[in-house]
């Protein structure tokens, strides 16, 4: 029985005689087109038309019901008939359908048609163009739309701004390293990579430690569970790296659904399990499923080459994320997970990009504070914020992650230095107490160790409040230099609780 339905628009809208199909669209609208143009447009459907096509109740015509809606679906098939061509596309919203409709069906004249036109619609929003692009892998694209952003002058913002004013909804599902390398290729108008996807030497290292993969043999081809508990195994795990695990199927049977345990082969010992994971992490993950306490687990793992040379970090990430693909239940899961926070302290950049990935807010948001600890957060670093990168910010979804903690970062940083210049971030705090932070943070300082262009002693009178003035204008028992006058208009500024251009960070530059 037919469906309930709209028809299209001319010249999609009647069975003529050279219509021999109907594609109906997800919003139930019908296009009565010709196979033989769609075949000419699209290898995809010159694929899927060989095959026979199913023929609704009250319909002479094979019916296909495709995912696009009916603008999208009008917009592609104008593109490919000998007609008159659509009208220009009106939002990057639009022109995001209809790439990745091109995308998918192989259309590459229709793809060409619509790549001119995000061009087009992407002057007016750059940022938001390198998301639609960069969530359809275009790189040539991608690389345009920071371009077109540094040509607007965004380039010549501070780091902590460029990120605030970039960031785009669309954003929400790409990786904080494609947008990070997207603010960098704006500031510096160079770039040594793709901006979509991670290059393949970011993904080998991660910020120097570990990850380096070689090409020695394991020194052990057998790990037996049994002889830890002196009991007789009867289930064998293969690793990713070629080593025999012998385990016991009851333990993990109480504990896990039967992925893990559904065999691809048998033997004579019983069945065998291949499993993507290395031995390394296998015995990491099974240290978790038996009983706890004893040492000689530890033995194992001490008897396994790490042959990838894994970060303890990197290896715990991989224990846990092989527990939720396994489904070894809760109590399971969340020690894998202490595991892999334990690290929050030695690695907290790393732990921060999992905890958001994991929806582990209160995880998060102590890798945060304990970034904050860490250098070059506690000395002087000349644009420190955008040399921040982990490999785990290629996760899908972190983009808003960076976002956020980039403003965290800038919100609670003390000091940066840049070029030439040395820059007091102070939070927009009541201006006795900003003196009072800057009295105790100088008071060890000798005159010659003060940053360039800054002079006051150690004696409030030389740097005072006056409490009795409203303006909160600066007293002192000489005349103010140039450079106190700098701090007496800022103060002003704090005191009056203004913004330079920070609408959403509550803080004040003072550059001297």
């Amino acid at each position: 029985m037919s469906q309930p339905h709209t028809v299209a628009a001319a010249p999609f809208n009647e069975p003529i005689a050279s219509a021999n199909i109907i594609l109906r669209s997800c919003d139930s609208v019908h296009f009565y087109v010709s196979k033989d143009v769609l075949i000419l447009a699209s290898p995809f459907f010159r694929t899927m038309l060989s095959l026979q096509q199913p023929v609704e109740t009250g319909t002479d015509l094979p019916i296909v019901p495709v995912s696009e809606d009916s603008k999208t679906l009008d917009y592609l098939l104008r593109l490919c008939y000998p007609i008159i061509p659509p009208s220009p596309l009106s939002d990057l919203s639009d022109a995001s359908k209809a790439l990745s409709a091109a995308i998918k069906y192989d259309m590459d004249k229709a793809l060409w048609a619509v790549k001119k036109e995000l061009h087009a619609l992407g002057l007016a929003d750059p940022p938001r163009m390198f998301a639609i692009a960069c969530q359809l892998h275009l790189e040539d694209e991608a690389l345009a739309a920071a371009n077109m952003w540094r040509d607007q002058g965004k380039g010549k913002l501070p780091y902590h701004e460029l990120v605030s004013t970039s960031y785009r909804q669309e954003m929400e599902q790409i990786s904080a390293g494609a947008f990070r390398r997207f603010l960098l290729r704006v500031q510096s108008g160079t770039s040594n990579g793709p901006l979509c996807r991670s290059p393949s030497k970011v993904k080998q290292t991660s910020e120097g430690k570990g990850d380096k993969t070689t090409h020695e043999s394991a020194q052990i081809s057998t790990i037996d569970i049994g002889a830890v508990y002196n009991t007789p195994t009867d289930t064998t795990l293969r690793s990713a790296d070629g080593i025999d695990i012998l385990i016991h199927r009851t333990i993990l049977s109480m504990i896990s659904s039967t992925t893990l345990l559904l065999p691809d082969t048998t033997s004579e010992s019983g069945p065998i399990v291949e499993c993507d994971e290395d031995a390394l992490v296998l015995v990491k993950l099974l240290e978790l499923c038996y009983p706890v306490g004893d040492t000689r687990f530890v033995e194992l793992i001490a008897r396994i080459k790490n042959k990838k040379n894994l970060h303890p970090f990197d290896r715990d990430i991989k224990v846990y994320d092989a527990v939720a693909k396994y489904q070894l239940g809760d109590d399971v899961k969340k020690a894998a997970l202490k595991k892999v926070m334990s690290h929050v302290h030695s690695d907290p950049l790393k732990v921060f990009f999992v905890a958001v990935s994991l929806k582990r807010h209160e995880e998060a948001q102590l890798a945060a504070k304990c970034i904050i600890n860490q250098e070059p957060f506690q000395s002087p670093q000349a644009h420190f914020m955008s040399k921040i990168y982990e490999e785990n910010m290629e996760r899908d979804g972190s983009a808003i992650a960076y976002r956020d903690l980039i403003a965290y970062l800038n919100q609670h940083c003390s000091i940066s230095m840049g070029a030439g210049s040395t820059t007091f971030a102070i939070a927009t705090i009541p201006a006795p107490a900003v003196l009072q932070f800057i009295e105790d943070e100088y008071v060890s300082f000798q005159r010659d160790e003060l940053p360039r262009g800054i002079r006051f002693g150690r004696r409030r009178d030389r740097l005072g409040w006056n409490s009795s003035n409203a303006k909160g204008e600066m007293s002192g028992s000489t005349e103010p230099s140039p450079t106190e006058l700098a701090f007496t208009d800022t103060l002003t500024l704090i005191a009056d609780g203004k913004r330079r251009g920070l609408p959403t960070i509550p803080l004040i530059e003072l550059t001297f």
